[in-house]
């Protein structure tokens, strides 16, 4: 809270007679920093010889010269209805030696000085009822004495423009680079400033980083443009860039790209070419390169590669061909002869039987012809 005395003396056009003595008071309930709320309490006491009749009391930017903060209008009145003038409420009147205080709120604009905010004090005052009792003349005096609020300049971010932060109760310019731009007091990167700042496909527009589209002939995306013919001979487009060509021993070039040779099974790479392969008898083909294969026992080198034998049910594969499978063979040669006499038997029995039938068939047609 701050306070200021002043004792004056007024002219006697303005309070005939009368000595105004005020004290006035301060405080801000949040900081007194601009766009808040300031709340004055002005005393003002009567120390001449008649009344004091003050109609409004105003507080005024000393150097801007608006209005901080002011009372209502206030209107000196009688029993006479001529005089009455308006609606406006009754008059403050200080009778000799008496004082009384009002209350005022405004909101701080921005300091007018280093120190602070400098304003004026303004009373609009009405000499008393004259003659046929009417109104006496209004009149408003500020008086030249300048008083001072103490401002901090900010104590949060909010209270500065974006484009500052609040330091040491001063506002201060944030600094920021070409390349940032100022938001919620902070400097922020842009997307992009230039070309560089984006892939290799993309173009930066207003900072931000755009797709490249390409159309006609030039369909190819280099250097953040579009080419028809991008790169030199021997080069290829790495990450939208033209480089050495370094392709690999299975690799050749094809619209600037290093791409993959198609070879058959049987060739193999050389220049970046196809080329076909002689290998040496025991040589496989392995990746298009011959190699020595070491096969399984039951696989053959066939068509340079090893393959499983298929040797039927009477051999087995072993050492890389097909041997007669002794223990099988003769399991089988066994199951032969025993079918054989198996046979042999069956045909017997069946030999006896035929036999019998028929003798006895005989025995029955001699019995038959016997009278």
């Amino acid at each position: 809270m701050r306070s200021i005395i002043v004792l004056i003396v007024c002219i006697a056009f303005f309070i005939p007679s009368t000595l105004a003595f005020y004290n006035i008071t301060y405080t801000c309930p949040d900081e007194c920093v601009h766009n808040r709320t300031v709340a004055w309490n002005v005393t003002i006491g009567n120390q001449g010889d008649s009344d004091l009749v003050v109609l409004q009391v105003k507080f005024l930017d000393a150097v801007r010269r608006i209005v901080l903060a002011e009372s209502d209008k206030l209107e000196l009145t009688s029993n006479d209805p001529n005089a009455s003038g308006s609606n406006r409420t009754l008059a403050l009147s200080i009778a000799k030696g008496q004082q009384v205080s009002l209350g005022l709120q405004g909101i701080l604009p921005l300091r007018n000085s280093p120190a602070g905010l400098n304003y004026l004090l303004c009373l609009t005052t009405r000499r008393p009822l004259e003659y046929w009792a009417l109104k006496g003349p209004e009149s408003e005096y500020c008086y030249p004495a300048n008083y001072t609020i103490e401002m901090f300049g900010c104590t949060r971010n909010e209270d500065c423009p974006i484009e500052q932060q609040c330091s040491e109760h001063e506002c201060q310019e944030l600094g920021c680079s070409p390349c940032q731009y100022a938001e919620n007091h902070v400097c922020i990167d842009y997307a992009c400033c230039s070309d560089t700042d984006c892939g290799g496909d993309e173009t930066c527009v207003e900072h931000a980083c755009t797709p490249i589209s390409c159309s006609g002939n030039a369909t190819f995306i280099v250097n953040h443009g579009c080419a028809e013919i991008p790169c030199n001979q021997g080069e290829i487009l790495s990450d939208f860039q033209c480089v050495e060509a370094l392709c690999s021993y299975n690799e050749y070039i094809s619209n600037f790209t290093c791409q993959t040779l198609d070879c058959a099974f049987n060739e193999g790479y050389l220049n970046h070419s196809c080329v076909p392969l002689h290998c040496d008898p025991g040589e496989g083909i392995v990746n298009h390169i011959c190699t020595p294969l070491d096969c399984a026992d039951h696989e053959a080198l066939l068509n340079f590669t090893c393959q499983s034998l298929d040797c039927g049910f009477l051999r087995k594969a072993e050492h890389h061909s097909c041997l007669v499978h002794t223990e099988r063979a003769v399991q089988v040669g066994l199951l032969v002869i025993a079918a054989v006499l198996a046979a042999i038997v069956l045909r017997r029995y069946h030999r006896i039987k035929k036999k019998a039938l028929v003798d006895s068939l005989l025995q029955r047609a001699k019995r038959r012809k016997k009278p």
